[in-house]
Parts: structure tokens; C-alpha cells; sequence
């Protein structure tokens, strides 16, 4: 019963500014604020570093999004990319060049769907990526 009065008083000193025989900070100090970071509005329009990929596996591109998208994001959160894929990955090996300069989110994945033949769906902060349901005409 002591000990949880004691729990409470420290509690009720620290709301209050002082201290109640508990652990003290520095005299004049105050802990420093936590501002919360909300998530940008649209992650799809976050600016990426240059992009520069020979003959990369879809997967390892995609990863590298993804890592960009949440380095860019000052909470951190970035978008999420889910890769729909038959059982032997062979879409997530696809080779693919890319080579952009400081491309948006959406301009990656855009230019992704365009020469790789995907489709892209998008919601809030997470993209699914799978083969397109349009054939493509053949080169």
C-alpha cells in the first residue's frame, strides 16, 4: 500500500513540476517536448533520391522504394509495397533498367508499370503491384 502511494505521488510531482522523493532532473530544466509527426498527406508524391538500376530484379527495386519512401517521410512511414506474384517469383525477378533523377513516388512506380506491363493499385499508404490484366502488344 506504501509503495503504490509513493508511485502516486511521484506521478502527481512530476505533473505538477516538482518532485516527490523519486528520480529528479536537473533544477530549471524541463524534459524536452515530443512533437508527434504526422505522415504526409500523400506518400505517393514523396521525392526519391536518383534512381539508377541496370538489369535489377523488380523485387530489389521495389525494396529500394519502399526504404526511400520511409527515409523521405519525416514520420517515417513511407508506403508499403505488396508484390503480387505467381509461386516461382518470376515477376519478382523481372530484370528492369531504370535510371531517373529525383523522381516522386508515384513517377517511380508509374514509369515501373509502364515497362515492366504492370498494374498498380493504390490506397492511403500502400501500393499493389501485379502483371497487368491489359496484354501488352508485343515488341
Amino acid at each position: 500500500m506504501v509503495r503504490a502511494w509513493t508511485i502516486v505521488a511521484i506521478g502527481l510531482a512530476a505533473l505538477l513540476g516538482g518532485a516527490a522523493d523519486g528520480p529528479s532532473e536537473k533544477a530549471g530544466t524541463n524534459p524536452p517536448a515530443h512533437r508527434a509527426v504526422r505522415p504526409v498527406a500523400d506518400p505517393f508524391d514523396l521525392e526519391l533520391p536518383d534512381m539508377n538500376f541496370r538489369q535489377a530484379p523488380l523485387s530489389e527495386i521495389l525494396d529500394w522504394i519502399r526504404d526511400r519512401s520511409r527515409d523521405a517521410d519525416p514520420a517515417g512511414v513511407g508506403v508499403s509495397l505488396i508484390l503480387k506474384d505467381d509461386a516461382r517469383g518470376t515477376l519478382a525477378a523481372t530484370p528492369l533498367t531504370l535510371r531517373l533523377t529525383r523522381p516522386t513516388v508515384r513517377r517511380a512506380l508509374d514509369l515501373l508499370a509502364t515497362t515492366a506491363g504492370l498494374y498498380i493499385r493504390r490506397e492511403r499508404h500502400v501500393a499493389v503491384i501485379e502483371r497487368s490484366r491489359i496484354a501488352t502488344p508485343a515488341r
